[in-house]
């Protein structure tokens, strides 16, 4: 019983301390480019048919290049929203732009 109580407190405290973060398109640049977050928190990122979004790792992100991310959220072509549930780092790019630098990294 102590246990399923302290998994209790644990989800109400990720869910009471949970914030929204949006990330939007400015020009060819996401503002903000970066962000610190915490498991839990919400992430809203812009996207369209003119700036398709993709999730990349470390190595794409820092060559402004478009390989999707094997396991990530594939390409997006809408506004993308998801809850940090992970410590790690998330790279992103814009898939028209990502040669002039459009890209952003959501740090955990």
């Amino acid at each position: 019983m102590k246990n399923i109580f302290l998994a209790f407190l644990t989800l109400l405290s990720y869910s009471a301390f949970s914030v929204s973060h949006t990330i939007l398109i400015n020009g060819t640049a996401y503002s903000p480019s970066s962000i610190n977050v915490e498991v839990g928190d919400t992430i809203t990122i812009s996207a369209g048919s003119g700036h398709p979004l993709v999730q990349v790792d470390s190595t794409t992100w820092q060559a402004n290049g478009t390989t999707e991310l094997v396991g990530g959220w594939g390409t997006k072509t809408s506004n993308y929203t998801f809850e940090i549930t992970s410590t790690e780092d998330i790279y992103f790019v814009c898939l028209a732009h990502a040669h002039m630098s459009m890209k952003g990294l959501i740090m955990v």
